[in-house]
C-alpha cells in the first residue's frame, strides 16, 4: 500500500495489526503510524497551500486569505506556518488598494 502511496489504506492496515501485534514489535509499528500520520498531515498541508497560491496567482486575494487564515489556525507554528503567514501577508498587501 505505500508503494501505491495508499497512505489511508496502509494506516488503516497498521492499525489492525496494532491489535493483533505482539509486545516485541508495538514500538515499530507505532512509529510507523505515527510517520504515516505525519505524512497525510505534511501532505493535506501541502493540497491546501498549493490551493492558496493557486488563489493567489489568480488574484482571488480575499480567497487566499480564507484558505491561509484556516490553514495557520490547524498549524499556527513552524516552517510550514513560516511560508502560509508570509503568503497571507502578501495576500492581504495584495488586497489593499494602491
Amino acid at each position: 500500500m505505500l508503494a501505491s502511496n495508499n497512505l489511508y489504506g496502509a494506516l488503516e492496515y497498521l492499525k489492525g495489526l496494532q491489535e493483533h501485534t505482539h509486545p516485541s514489535g508495538e514500538l515499530w509499528l507505532a512509529s510507523k503510524i505515527r510517520e504515516i500520520e505525519r505524512s497525510i498531515h505534511h501532505n493535506r498541508f501541502v493540497d491546501t497551500y498549493n490551493r492558496a497560491v493557486d488563489m493567489y496567482n489568480d488574484q482571488d486575494y480575499p480567497g487566499a486569505v480564507r484558505v491561509l487564515e484556516e490553514l495557520l489556525a490547524m498549524i499556527p507554528v513552524g516552517p510550514e506556518a513560516d511560508s502560509a503567514a508570509t503568503l497571507l501577508d502578501d495576500s492581504r498587501r495584495a488586497m489593499k488598494p494602491r
